[in-house]
């Protein structure tokens, strides 16, 4: 099943299109298989997928894949690591090239 968020993403695009300083919130662009996260990576910004989809795994001892879930479009990946400023426990990577903005911690 592939999650989504319509109504946060608006909210995330409205505070984007309205800032100042174009550095609070970041547009960025993934091509497909490359990582937003990296299992263990200290979390300093959460992830807000614009478009396309991205997918959350991490690897058991035997070095087999576990999917975690899909995540699609006004998705949030990262929001209780930064809070807590802990590191992320999975990967997170572009499944098909995806959009998402990201917002540092420091805003929180």
């Amino acid at each position: 099943m592939l999650r989504t968020n319509q109504n946060f993403l608006d909210y995330i695009q409205k505070l984007y299109d309205k800032q100042n300083h174009k550095d609070n919130i970041i547009l960025n662009s993934y091509k497909k298989g490359e990582n937003l996260f990296l299992q263990g990576q200290k979390a300093i910004k959460i992830m807000i997928i614009k478009s396309g989809i991205s997918k959350c795994y991490f690897f058991e001892e035997n070095d087999k894949e576990y999917i975690l879930e899909f995540l699609g479009k006004g998705e949030i990946i990262g929001e209780i690591e930064a809070v807590k400023k802990s590191r992320m426990p999975m990967f997170s990577s572009s499944c098909n090239g995806c959009t998402s903005f990201s917002a540092f911690s420091t805003i929180f």
